[in-house]
């Protein structure tokens, strides 16, 4: 009974010292933010230093007595994390480390993420609406609903890439029979052969066709250039 009553208040005692609260970010985008495990870890423990123990500036041997790390490791980690920019060193003139950094550099992260993101959909936009212009005029008519949400699928989804899909559409054209499915068996085929841009395409149709000719009577090689369809 007195060994469970110890262990009952050395429990209460730790949970006594009382929690902090640390922000999320820190511990999920430290490896895109280019932090290693220890350099969270000794982030971590500056914070608790100071705002759960009120010290400004633990010694490194303090840091050290709580982490496997040697002084000089923990001279060497607060060095570089100091020129990365994640603390500061007696800044604002004040003693003590500069913590407030920490939450500059992880909105600042938060920021360019969603600068890239906009970006990205900007670019995506302007491919979507660039492919669809395309096909309209080729078609001679708007693209129904259901015609662009197949090629955002192919943009999105099948990571075709544009040139891709603009050379199946001139390859449906030259075979007069210009629909998103025709299309789609077009570039499921190319996939299949694991052609991924236009001069594969080009290749790959050129000597199927020419494979072919023997056969081919409705349409004479002769009246086919491939290239022109391609560069038009």
């Amino acid at each position: 009974m007195k060994g469970n009553e110890k262990m009952r208040t050395t429990l209460v005692q730790l949970l006594q010292k009382g929690t902090i609260t640390l922000p999320v970010a820190l511990f999920t985008e430290y490896k895109r933010l280019g932090l290693r495990e220890t350099e969270v870890l000794l982030l971590t423990q500056l914070l608790i230093f100071q705002e759960k123990e009120k010290i400004a500036a633990p010694t490194f041997q303090e840091l050290s007595s709580r982490m496997n790390l040697t002084i000089q490791e923990i001279a060497d980690m607060v060095a570089k994390l100091s020129k990365d920019g994640w603390v500061g060193i007696g800044s604002k003139g004040e003693k003590g480390y500069d913590l407030s950094l920490i939450y500059e550099r992880l909105i600042a992260s938060i920021e360019e993420e969603e600068e890239d993101y906009t970006q990205i959909q900007i670019d995506s936009d302007e491919q979507y609406q660039s492919i669809f212009h395309l096909m309209e005029q080729e078609f001679g008519r708007p693209l129904s609903p259901n015609e662009c949400e197949h090629i955002i699928k192919w943009l999105d989804e099948d990571f075709y890439p544009e040139e891709l899909i603009v050379t199946a559409l001139r390859e449906a054209i030259y075979c007069e029979k210009v629909s998103v499915r025709y299309m789609d068996r077009i570039l499921m085929e190319w996939e299949r052969h694991q052609i991924r841009t236009a001069e594969q395409a080009v290749h790959f149709s050129k000597r199927f066709r020419q494979a072919e000719a023997p056969v081919q009577t409705k349409r004479p090689a002769s009246d086919f250039t491939f290239y022109n369809w391609l560069e038009g």
